[in-house]
């Protein structure tokens, strides 16, 4: 919650701050160019399960079934374009799984890929359609399932990026922009993607570059981390 004005909305608020800390990443995205475009035949399984096409890459899913069957917390799901650079490509909804309401305890929620937030705590998870059915994906191990092997720089870089909680870019005012990568090695890829900590009370933010081992089986590996660039507020603010 915000602190400075408690008449405010603190979700709303709480939104508006984390977007302007991101630039223009989005928690959960990426900066990755996927390797074509979605197309009306990509989204039919979703449109047909009574989502609707919406804007910046969102579908509005309030009528569909599967989102209730999912436990998914919001009813405008993203598209998360990194599936596309997937073996094979994936049309992946974002379905954040509220913590509280559905009594998730710590075992539960090592059972996602990650957790993360204030008073409304999510779990990530993503909504993909297998041929035949809608199935939720809930961890590293059931996106390997589709992806492995990796098989390219591109591929594991997208698979670290849905898999943890780093993006893919940060813009640093005037400087360049650090932008996520991989390389191939003997055994696997490293990757370097990017984090930050939205929720606490602070007048700076820290975002750090996280480095990554994948193997070609899709198992990941934290190295390291490191505070990469800080951004420096002109205010204090609370976030929760």
């Amino acid at each position: 919650m915000a602190q400075n004005n408690p008449h405010l909305a603190p979700m709303a608020l709480g939104l508006f701050i984390i977007l302007l800390l991101a630039g223009c990443t989005q928690e959960g995205g990426s900066q990755i160019k996927p390797p074509r475009n979605l197309t009306p035949q990509d989204l039919a399984p979703f449109t047909q399960a009574g989502c609707q096409n919406g804007s910046d890459g969102f579908l509005d899913c309030a009528n569909a079934s599967f989102r209730s069957d999912f436990n998914c917390y919001s009813t405008a799901l993203q598209i998360m374009g990194d599936g596309l650079s997937l073996e094979p490509s994936m049309v992946l909804a974002w379905c954040p799984v509220e913590v509280y309401r559905n009594n998730l305890s710590e075992a539960g929620m090592k059972g996602y890929f990650y957790c993360n937030g204030g008073m409304l705590r999510t779990c990530t998870s993503y909504v993909a359609w297998d041929g035949s059915k809608f199935v939720q994906m809930k961890n590293t191990g059931a996106l390997a399932s589709f992806a492995a092997p990796i098989s390219s720089e591109g591929e594991a870089l997208a698979f670290v990026i849905l898999s943890k909680d780093v993006m893919g870019a940060v813009e640093r005012d005037s400087q360049t922009t650090l932008v996520a990568k991989a390389q191939k090695n003997e055994t696997g890829y490293t990757v370097t993607a990017y984090h930050y900590n939205p929720f606490g009370c602070y007048d700076k933010v820290d975002y750090e570059e996280v480095t990554f081992f994948v193997s070609t089986e899709g198992k990941i590996e934290e190295l390291g981390r490191k505070v990469a660039y800080t951004r420096y507020l002109d205010f204090s603010i609370c976030v929760d």
